[in-house]
């Protein structure tokens, strides 16, 4: 499924099954959101 990771404020949210990351426009901080596959948390 993935996530989006917000570029503004680091928060992300985990797509759940059926949402795409086009149905996001923005974060509640209203920071730009990026796609990615998997966290990983050593980066």
């Amino acid at each position: 499924m993935g996530y989006l990771l917000c570029k503004l404020c680091g928060g992300y949210y985990e797509l759940m099954q059926g949402e795409k990351p086009e149905d996001f426009l923005n974060c509640q901080c209203h920071g730009e959101l990026e796609y990615y596959p998997e966290l990983n948390a050593s980066e």
